[in-house]
């Protein structure tokens, strides 16, 4: 039976992007990346929205040729645009990208329906990337197994949260932490309560 792992960058004040989706603010840190590239290789495949995909695409096609990049972040496209990739959309939306299927959701009961049978095909981790409507989608739908936050030493006030009002409470087991040298920290846990 396959897992969901949830992997987001947010600010201290819970915001996973800016007023207008702006990501300026996450950390620089070789360390937190290392930490990244870790749980994509743990991963049998990674899940995103249709408009995250569509952007990293792009980003990560260009990054693996890409010499100024440096070698660790091209190693890592080369990684991630191997990976099998699931994008979610409400409607028909090509992507430009290898290794990566479609899948059309009308509504949250096709979104579970559709995860529940990657959790049956796929024997493993599957790593959820983006964007924030659909971390929130399958949150409120109980269907994250574990959550890596690393939360960047910021405050931004105004922004986009990852966690708007669930109406529902969830337990979760905290299974690592660490800090980073850009006064990032990486947040690992279990979802304990999925009922």
């Amino acid at each position: 039976m396959g897992t969901i792992v949830l992997q987001m960058m947010i600010t201290v004040d819970g915001l996973a992007g800016g007023p207008d989706g702006e990501m300026d603010w996450i950390s620089r840190d070789i360390e937190l990346h290392q930490a990244h590239q870790t749980i994509l290789h743990q991963s049998q495949a990674a899940i995103l929205g249709i408009e995250a995909c569509a952007g990293m695409a792009e980003f990560w096609t260009k990054t693996e040729h890409n010499e100024d990049a440096g070698s660790f972040f091209m190693e890592f496209a080369r990684e991630f645009n191997d990976k099998r990739k699931i994008a979610y959309s409400h409607k028909e939306r090509e992507i430009n990208w290898r290794n990566t299927e479609v899948h059309i959701v009308k509504d949250d009961e096709a979104i579970k329906e559709d995860i529940n049978l990657l959790k049956k095909e796929i024997n493993g981790q599957m790593v959820f990337y983006g964007g924030i409507r659909l971390a929130q989608k399958l949150l409120k739908l109980r269907l994250i197994d574990e959550i890596y936050l690393d939360v960047c030493p910021v405050i931004l006030g105004k922004g986009k949260p990852l966690f708007p009002e669930l109406n529902q409470r969830t337990e979760l087991e905290l299974l690592q932490a660490a800090g980073y040298k850009t006064g990032a920290a990486l947040l690992h846990y279990k979802v304990v309560n999925k009922t």
